[in-house]
């Protein structure tokens, strides 16, 4: 019995306006889900600090313009042997003071560049955290998506169990009227049937609650009629052949976005220390500027020079000392950090692919064991309507045919889910299935 066949047992039609597959959820949570947008605007962010430093390595413009009204002009008197003075005019009532300068960082550039390769790596981890986190959320829509026609399945079935109850139900009150059947009997089955509608009744809630998840992550409203179109590319991705550990491992530490931008804030923290211990040296900068000045009468009108600026801050109280000291710490704990990501992304690999062998056994074994239990319950309700066995057997023929049926469903979507946390886990940020499941030698 196919996983379609069961999803459509005794499922009435619904007309829905439209349909929605995985992948257009997933194209229209990474175009407008809240968390995709703030990581894009971090990362935008990050990249302008990135260009700011950039100019502060290029020569600095000024231009300045001063305009003073005073309430009289300034002369100078001299008097010489008791005859009148004679006044100079030293300044005009009104002043102007134009100036363009021009100003270079020189030995400054070792502190400044360390800057802007810090910046330059810090936008580089904001750009792999954005995609860490698309990465996330194409995981959860596709899980959710599983998880729909899971429990989609999931309440087939126990429709179908519910009804075949109904069936057994109406004989045995027959049965019980006529005295064949015990009182025991009849509420035997009619426990059965209401075990059935509550395994219903759950998997009902289960499948409300993931379409919603999709909906909201693909930003529709929660009473949008629209039809979930059944992922069947993540179940024929899931039949693929795992890979081993080593290639599993060497994928996730080339391409898994978490890793990457903890190496890149290491690379950032490094020349962050760098450029505070570059603080602690002189400042020296070549500079140079025009002057207008209207209004003074013993200064030239225009002038102009160039020359070098130095200036070296001897004494602050170890501010920037230590300042760089704790740089060097901060170096550290990124390293350490770095170190500790890695860590726990080997561990998720092997945790993520171990389940994934456990779920394709669990596969086999319930591709094997459901043909068994439709075998028994067929030999079960045979022997009943001839007599021979009791409704305890039916009871227990019914359960474990109703199980099996479960858990081939389960388990099949079950290794999609943990199929789609591996390509997660191995750095699979794409929109191809199995670009990172490829086929490989025998799992180690």
């Amino acid at each position: 019995m196919t996983v379609r066949f069961l999803i459509a047992l005794l499922l009435p039609s619904v007309a829905y306006a439209e349909t929605l597959t995985v992948d257009q959820a997933v194209a229209a949570a990474l175009a407008d889900h809240p968390r995709a947008r703030a990581a894009r605007s971090s990362a935008d962010a990050a990249i302008e600090v990135s260009r700011s430093r950039t100019g502060r390595l290029l020569p600095t413009v000024r231009l300045s313009e001063e305009f003073q009204h005073y309430d009289s002009p300034f002369a100078i008197s001299f008097a010489l042997g008791g005859a009148p003075g004679t006044s100079f005019p030293v300044r005009d009532q009104n002043l102007n003071t134009f100036s363009a300068s021009v100003d270079q960082p020189l030995l400054g550039l070792g502190g400044r560049s360390e800057q802007l390769l810090s910046a330059k790596a810090s936008a580089r981890a904001e750009e792999a955290a954005e995609r860490s986190v698309r990465a996330a959320l194409r995981e959860s829509i596709e899980r959710d998506f599983l998880r729909y026609f899971l429990a989609n399945a999931t309440e087939s079935i126990a429709i179908a169990s519910e009804k075949q109850l109904a069936e057994q139900l109406q004989v045995a009150q027959s049965k019980y009227d006529n005295g064949v059947l015990t009182r025991a009997d009849l509420l035997r089955l009619e426990v059965a049937k209401k075990n059935a509608e509550q395994q219903q009744i759950m998997a009902h809630s289960d499948q409300q609650i993931a379409r919603l998840g999709v909906l909201l992550a693909a930003g529709r409203r929660v009473d949008d009629p629209v039809e979930l179109i059944e992922p069947t590319e993540l179940l024929s991705a899931a039949e693929q052949p795992l890979p081993n550990l080593n290639d599993a491992n060497d994928s996730a530490s080339r391409d898994r976005p978490e890793l990457q931008a903890s190496h890149f804030r290491l690379n950032a923290s490094q020349h962050d220390r760098r450029a505070h211990w570059w603080s602690l040296a002189p400042e020296i900068n070549f500079e140079g500027a025009y002057l207008r000045l209207d209004g003074q009468k013993f200064v030239p009108t225009d002038s102009a020079f160039v020359g070098f600026r130095a200036s070296w801050d001897i004494w602050e109280w170890g501010s920037t000392f230590f300042a760089a000291r704790a740089a060097d710490r901060q170096h550290a704990a990124a390293a350490a950090q770095d170190e500790s990501n890695s860590r726990d992304v080997t561990l998720e690999v092997a945790t993520r692919l171990e389940q994934s062998h456990a779920s394709d056994a669990a596969v086999k074994v319930a591709q094997a064991t459901i043909e068994s239990a439709e075998e028994a319950f067929r030999v079960t309700v045979a022997l009943i309507n001839a007599g021979t066995a009791t409704t305890t057997d039916l009871i227990d023929a019914q359960s474990a045919l109703t199980q099996a049926r479960m858990n081939l469903i389960a388990t099949r979507y079950q290794r999609a889910m943990m199929r789609a946390s591996l390509e997660r886990a191995m750095g699979a940020t794409d929109k191809t299935r199995s670009v990172k499941i490829r086929s490989s030698t025998a799992p180690e």
